[in-house]
């Protein structure tokens, strides 16, 4: 399995408001892509430069909910 690291690459200084939390994804040094998190939502941008995958926040809760179920 391989061994993953996240390296922040931009935090804003508290609330999101403008700026998007970006973490670098890493496994085994090579990178995965970058994960944003916004006011409106999750994106995901694979490594080799394709376009953001992004879920608004409702999107993103179905999608966990469909995966892991309805919490107890």
């Amino acid at each position: 399995m391989p061994e993953h690291s996240l390296k922040l690459v931009e935090v804003p200084e508290f609330e999101l408001s403008r700026k998007d939390l970006k973490i670098a994804v890493y496994a085994d040094e090579v990178i995965l892509g970058h994960l944003t998190v916004s006011r409106g939502g999750v994106g995901w941008y694979p490594s080799r430069g394709q376009q953001e995958r992004h879920l608004n926040w409702e999107q993103f809760d179905r999608l966990v909910r469909s995966h892991f179920g309805e919490s107890p």
